[in-house]
């Protein structure tokens, strides 16, 4: 089992030393440095927005009472069973130029092209964007369960000290729960590193993508082998920052069963900014390319493979 476990990674290391064919000097005379860039960067932007948004989740759901809480502690897994690249065909096609927001916006106010600014979707801002929409669960899984089983005692001592629902996040709660948040986050930076989909449909030039260009492209398996072998020690540096992070906080304190957490009733403003910062998350993530990926299909009248755009097919079958 473990030799079957290993041989993909024995094969791209044979692959990569093998002699170096014509293509490889001009990747890395021409891309391998954008590749580099682009990689890492969407992978942070990923790690940082899937961390604001399932943290802030989990510590709603885990620790906070407001109407439809058990609603949204399902419902925000949502956005697990819909495919990146599927969330950016639907805002590929929504926020672009051409797309209705931009048209409805043109039309609405009478601008031209030359009168407005929008953020370009079809960006390394819009895939972390996506990316980070699709794959927040994987932190709001683990932190939500910490969350819910740290110790009681510990919380409701910070309360009679006079600690407020922040201070009590950040002081106590947070660093109890870091090794569930660095799980999460490196979850969330292996699926990002392995997506082919997102930064295909909007143009930006990855390992992943690199990796499919060099062998199906131009059937130069050995440089793809080695645009592989350099990400996988980006994976492998992944996962000893991740190791490293937890490493001095290994555990978190056990729930004292017989006083279980008193959530803070949220009342008013508070609670519509709670069902608000739930809302968003499963609404942006799932619910809007979900409506948008139906209303296709009843509008064409056919089915789904024919109603959706152009862009479908641009990403690679492999």
């Amino acid at each position: 089992m473990s030799l079957l476990l290993v041989a993909p990674l024995l094969v791209v290391l044979f692959g990569a030393i093998d002699p170096a064919t014509d293509l490889w000097p001009h990747l890395v005379d021409t891309v391998l440095a954008g590749y580099v860039v682009n990689t890492i960067g969407i992978a942070f932007g990923v790690a940082v927005g899937t961390a604001i948004l399932g943290v802030g989740t989990a510590w709603l759901i885990a620790m906070c009472d407001f109407p439809g809480r058990s609603m949204f502690a399902w419902a925000l897994i949502l956005p697990l069973a819909l495919p990146g690249y599927v969330a950016a065909i639907v805002y590929g096609d929504l926020l672009e130029f051409a797309g209705p927001v931009q048209t409805a916006l043109r039309d609405g106010f009478g601008w031209g092209k030359a009168d407005y600014w929008f953020p370009a979707v079809r960006s390394p801002l819009g895939a972390i964007a996506v990316l980070s929409l699709v794959l927040y669960p994987y932190v709001y899984l683990l932190v939500q369960t910490a969350f819910a089983t740290q110790s009681a005692t510990l919380i409701e001592t910070g309360r009679l000290l006079g600690r407020g629902p922040l201070t009590i996040f950040r002081t106590l709660a947070i660093p109890l729960a870091r090794p569930a948040l660095a799980a999460g986050c490196a979850l969330a930076v292996m699926e990002t590193l392995n997506d082919i989909g997102v930064a295909e449909l909007f143009g930006i030039g990855t390992f992943t993508t690199g990796i499919y260009r060099a062998w199906f492209g131009f059937g130069d398996v050995g440089a793809a082998a080695r645009l592989a072998t350099v990400l996988l020690l980006v994976v492998l540096a992944v996962l000893w920052a991740e190791r490293r992070l937890r490493r001095s906080i290994r555990y978190h304190p056990e729930n004292d069963r017989s006083r279980p957490v008193i959530r803070y009733a949220l009342r008013g403003r508070r609670s519509a900014l709670a069902i608000l910062g739930c809302a968003l998350p499963v609404g942006l993530g799932f619910a809007l390319p979900a409506a948008v990926l139906v209303w296709w299909h009843v509008r064409a009248g056919a089915p789904v493979s024919s109603s959706i755009p152009s862009a479908w097919r641009l990403v690679p079958q492999c």
